[in-house]
């Protein structure tokens, strides 16, 4: 029993030695030290060491899937460095992990008040949006941020998802094949738009794209299941269930495919696409 406990130990130790035990919050969201400090360079240098190393084990924790003590990281991580964009960033990318996608926009949203013209702000925003169903409203950043930072496969495979979710599959199949020309490999942009097919109905297409994403060598759970819904949108349920066979248990395949049903049953495609979330809006990287 010791041995899963001693990393959480470590964390706690490191932030005991880092003396941010007196740190306190006050109403408004600053950081307000309760004890004795320091002042002049010595506090601001020591002030810029402790955000860099809450970042870090942030990061650290986060890699090793304790999405929760990350998050705590980096909120104290922000208290301390308010007027940083850093911590903001990660936190929203954490929280969106977690689901909690009212607090990433927030999180987002205070980024943006300190750097306006921040891509990556934007992007994320926008990314937080999506998943609580506000395609329309998310487009506004995602746009901005391509005019800003130049349209990479992560913005455009975001702002595909979006244009799928308010059924103008035309535009958002150009955005994923944009994605693609940059990075052929990507499994994400190449499943999106197999399911963007899908929804406007060209399931042939649909179902090429997604067994070439479900068979290669890096694909998930997720690609599967993809492939596995575009099967029974096509009335090919039995080759679905098989797909499903790979990554699901067998008592679990009826009610996943009930699921698909349900989901083929939505006569418009763009509400289709937004009770799946976008064609592949779990699979948006923030």
């Amino acid at each position: 029993m010791i041995g899963p406990l001693l990393p959480k130990t470590a964390i706690i130790a490191c932030l005991l030695g880092l003396g941010l035990a007196g740190c306190t919050q006050t109403p408004d969201g600053t950081a307000s030290p309760s004890g004795p400090g320091r002042t002049g360079e010595s506090s601001v240098d020591a002030g810029a060491d402790r955000v860099e190393t809450l970042m870090r084990l942030g990061d650290y924790t986060l890699a090793g899937g304790d999405t929760a003590t990350a998050i705590s990281l980096y909120r104290r991580a922000h208290l301390l460095e308010p007027n940083a964009v850093a911590p903001l960033l990660r936190l929203g990318a954490s929280l969106s992990r977690l689901g909690s996608y009212e607090q990433a926009a927030g999180a987002y949203r205070t980024a943006l008040e300190i750097n306006p013209g921040n891509p990556e702000v934007r992007r994320g925003l926008g990314n937080a949006l999506i998943a609580l169903g506000r395609p329309r409203e998310a487009l506004d950043y995602l746009d901005a941020a391509a005019q800003s930072g130049g349209a990479d496969p992560r913005l455009l495979n975001s702002m595909g998802v979006a244009h799928d979710m308010l059924g103008q599959h035309d535009q958002a199949q150009r955005f994923y094949t944009r994605g693609l020309s940059q990075r052929p490999t990507d499994l994400t942009l190449k499943s999106n738009l197999a399911l963007s097919r899908s929804l406007e109905g060209d399931h042939g297409d649909a179902i090429r794209l997604a067994r070439e994403s479900a068979a290669h060598p890096q694909a998930t759970a997720r690609h599967r299941r993809t492939l596995a819904m575009i099967l029974t949108f096509a009335d090919r349920e039995g080759e679905a269930a098989d797909v499903l066979r790979t990554v699901e248990e067998e008592g679990d395949i009826p009610r996943q495919l009930a699921y698909f049903e349900r989901l083929k049953r939505i006569p418009a495609s763009g509400d289709r696409a937004a009770a799946i979330g976008g064609a592949g809006a779990p699979a948006i990287a923030n």
